[in-house]
């Protein structure tokens, strides 16, 4: 059965959890139940927290993203990707899963740093992704380069969330989150390019 391949694979402590999931969730269901039909990623989110307002061009910014999983089964968060403007550069990475049920399990290998993606991916090698559903959330932190060159003005961070492939569609959701470059009246910065804001 696919839970069996599922749970076979973990510790014994989130095997366990898995299971205590998996009794409630088939609670009151017939022998031989399908697997219930909301295991997806249907209103899972992504939130940009910090840095809030204007984003200076020139500068290295550290953007922090809480990202929910709103499945109501056992979809849970396998790899996620935040693509920022051609502009930027990954300078940095890091995770914080304090506030998950599983957070001390939690185990993503990174990369992206030197480009302008970055690339959370599910690092423990089970057959699990790492954030459960039912409102679980964890935040993950990118610290980026902008280049003084970037465009001025209305700009946006794609990003992509992808479960463990558990249940239905949808196993991925995709979404953007709105960013503005600005610019300080600094040395080095022209009038023009100043002027231009007003």
């Amino acid at each position: 059965m696919i839970y069996a391949m599922k749970f076979g694979t973990l510790p014994a402590a989130r095997r366990a959890l898995g299971a205590a999931l998996l009794s409630c969730a088939l609670l009151g269901a017939a022998p031989g139940a399908m697997a219930p039909a909301r295991a997806d990623l249907t209103g899972s989110t992504v939130a940009l927290e910090s840095p809030q307002g204007l984003i200076g061009v020139g500068h290295t910014h550290v953007f922090r993203f809480k990202v929910t999983n709103a499945s109501t089964d056992l979809n849970w968060i396998a790899d996620l990707h935040f693509t920022f403007p051609a502009c930027c550069t990954v300078a940095a990475m890091a995770w914080d899963g304090s506030e998950a049920s599983n957070g001390d399990w939690w185990a993503f290998d990174q990369a992206g740093a030197g480009t302008s993606a970055a690339h959370y991916t599910d690092g423990d090698g089970e057959l699990w992704g790492e954030i459960p559903g039912t409102g679980e959330y964890g935040w993950f932190e990118v610290t980026v380069d902008a280049d003084a060159a970037c465009p001025l003005g209305p700009a946006q961070i794609d990003w992509q969330l992808v479960g463990d492939g558990y249940g239905d569609e949808p196993h991925t959701l995709d979404g953007s989150l709105p960013i503005t470059f600005d610019i300080t009246a600094v040395r080095g910065a022209t009038w023009t390019r100043v002027k231009g804001l007003y």
